[in-house]
């Protein structure tokens, strides 16, 4: 076939179900350079063997396509065909349909690929090393309308990424990281799901190469690293639906590698300059003047701060898009202040179920709100109290919601960025999954991720309905990302020329071309002052380039040494601020004594 491919059709046993046909009407091709050199493209169908698990519902063919996107990038998509698919595909917008091949020399190819028809499989080989980067025989290939299962051996156990729970930079082998963002209050440094979805990793192989790869989905997954016999390590994925939507990186190092990712999912966003200073924020001011007085005491023992963000307290009984009437003159206030900080606001959490709340009886009338599996309206317990949740699937969410945001912009403050907290979404308490759905989703599930508790842990059940009957499991992990999207849109409509700040808690892949974020509600520990460094790093590797950890701590009471240790190295956090508990100890000025 030509340099750059080797076929093979040896059967080798019963391990993988699906093969790649040849037969008519629809027969597999290879479709090589004018040249002979290379594969630019393999289009298969791919057969079921009712052989291995008979008891597994697989999809009875599917398509597969394999294309070189450059000289060291590879898209694998398996999915089924369009008249038997009921997988569900994000937009567009999220995921680019089909990425436009760079113009290249099959000759520059660093790869060699190797195509077994029975049972099917692939590997990925570098050309300069032999080193075998992807190779999915190590795990059989799974696929029904809601379980799916792909693998692939690593070059090596040096593996980093896979970011969105806490852990060490170096990803440890024999580990199962679970992709579901998590509404509940866990911790950093606990090895628990948290608030990213960032199933992208980086392979250093034994030569100094580095490699990578990114799923692209958005269903919940669990990611089982395996630590095999004589140093043979391999990684599998365990996917609750969607479709098989693969990117594979080749590097001479691991920014190579980074680089790559993020021309996929979208680079870092920049920041406007004054984020990048010292930040001021805590739950807790009592009113505009309390917040003044703390400024004034600041400027007394020479602190500079850029920032200060408002969180809940400016509003009526903690319900957006009101305003205490204690911080009405904030306005005022910051016209006595010789250089005025900047400021963003909280607007994060969801509406009150409530017909006298405006913005809620508007959402309600207009349908934008997401409804339980019997059309009910769903809801749940936060802060203003029984709140209801948005649907930014439905494009008319996003307009109701830019109006809402330009009423505060307009009658309150002229910010200049907005924090979007709690946007996983999250409830208090463990949500009671519903029995008597038409057609229960766990039917059609047979695998369960590895979530903390439940996947309706502090959040709202996955058998939730978005706009078209879209089940919730399937965009819950992109709430975040659907909410700030309408979000930056509706801000360049106030200003299109202003660089707009978005603080998000939550965040997806591609997150970080809008969004800044911070690591939670970490504790006032020397263990999660530590674990800071790893966490950010590793989201760095991801593309979410702009990000910190509550400087001495979110929880719990601090003290001097803990505080100021944390100070000296929040300095070089991209997001330097210190943010704490309702009625907790200051973070500044005279700390902690």
């Amino acid at each position: 076939m030509g340099v750059g491919i080797v076929i093979c059709s040896l059967y080798t046993g019963l391990f993988a179900a699906y093969i790649l046909e040849e037969s008519k009407p629809e027969p597999s091709r290879f479709t090589m350079d004018p040249d002979g050199h290379g594969i630019r493209q393999l289009f298969g169908r791919l057969e079921y063997l009712n052989t291995s698990h008979p008891s597994i519902d697989n999809y009875p063919s599917l398509k597969v396509k394999l294309e070189a996107i450059s000289p060291s990038e590879i898209q694998l998509r398996i999915a089924p065909p369009p008249s038997e698919n009921r997988q569900f595909i994000p937009d567009t917008d999220i995921f680019p349909e089909t990425p436009t091949p760079s113009k290249f020399n099959n000759r520059d190819l660093e790869y060699d690929l190797a195509i077994k028809y029975v049972p099917f499989s692939i590997r990925v080989i570098r050309k300069s090393t032999k080193a075998v980067v992807f190779d999915s025989s190590v795990a059989e290939l799974v696929f029904t309308e809601g379980q799916l299962q792909i693998g692939t051996s690593l070059t090596s156990d040096k593996l980093y990424g896979l970011a969105g729970d806490s852990g060490p930079l170096l990803r440890r082998m024999g580990k199962t990281h679970t992709f579901w963002i998590n509404g509940g209050e866990y911790y950093p440094g606990q090895g628990n799901n948290l608030y990213g979805y960032h199933p992208f990793y980086i392979n250093l192989e034994p030569s100094g190469h580095s490699n990578g790869m990114v799923v692209m989905t958005t269903s919940p997954m669990d990611v089982d690293l395996i630590d095999g016999d004589n140093g043979k390590h391999g990684i599998i994925y365990k996917i609750m639906g969607g479709i098989l939507n693969l990117r594979i990186f080749l590097g001479a190092k691991p920014l190579d590698v980074i680089g790559a990712y993020t021309r996929v999912v979208g680079r870092p966003f920049l920041p406007p300059a004054w984020s990048l200073g010292f930040s001021l924020s805590r739950w807790g001011w009592n009113s505009s003047a309390h917040l003044l007085q703390h400024h004034r005491n600041l400027e007394r023992s020479g602190t500079r701060y850029e920032s200060v963000m408002l969180d809940i307290d400016y509003m009526e009984q903690k319900t957006p898009f009101t305003i205490n009437a204690k911080f009405k003159d904030y306005k005022h206030h910051l016209k006595n202040i010789k250089d005025p900080p900047k400021t963003y606001i909280q607007i994060g959490f969801m509406m009150k179920k409530d017909m006298k709340y405006e913005p809620f009886r508007r959402a309600y009338y207009n349908n934008l709100l997401i409804k339980t599996c019997r059309g009910d309206l769903e809801s749940g317990r936060n802060y203003p109290g029984i709140v209801t949740f948005p649907d930014f699937l439905n494009p008319k969410t996003s307009r109701w919601w830019g109006k809402l945001i330009r009423g505060v912009y307009h009658d309150f403050l002229e910010f200049d960025g907005i924090c979007l907290d709690l946007n996983e979404p999250k409830v208090w308490g463990n949500k009671v999954e519903e029995r008597n759905c038409p057609k229960n989703y766990k039917q059609r599930f047979p695998y369960t991720i590895k979530a903390q508790r439940s996947m309706s842990w502090r959040t709202i059940p996955p058998s939730s309905l978005h706009r078209s009957s879209t089940l919730h499991l399937d965009v819950h992990n992109i709430y975040s990302y659907t909410k700030t999207r309408s979000t930056i849109m509706e801000l360049r409509k106030i200003n299109p020329n202003r660089r707009w700040f978005i603080l998000s808690r939550s965040h997806f892949m591609g997150s970080g071309r809008w969004v800044a974020f911070w690591n939670g509600d970490v504790q006032s520990s020397w263990e999660h002052l530590r674990i800071s460094v790893p966490n950010l790093l590793t989201l760095g590797m991801a593309g979410m380039a702009m990000g910190g950890s509550d400087i001495c701590g979110y929880r719990w009471d601090t003290n001097v040494e803990l505080c100021v240790r944390w100070y000296q190295v929040g300095a070089f956090y991209p997001l330097a601020r210190t943010h704490n508990r309702y009625g907790g100890r200051e973070r500044w000025g005279g700390c902690c004594s």
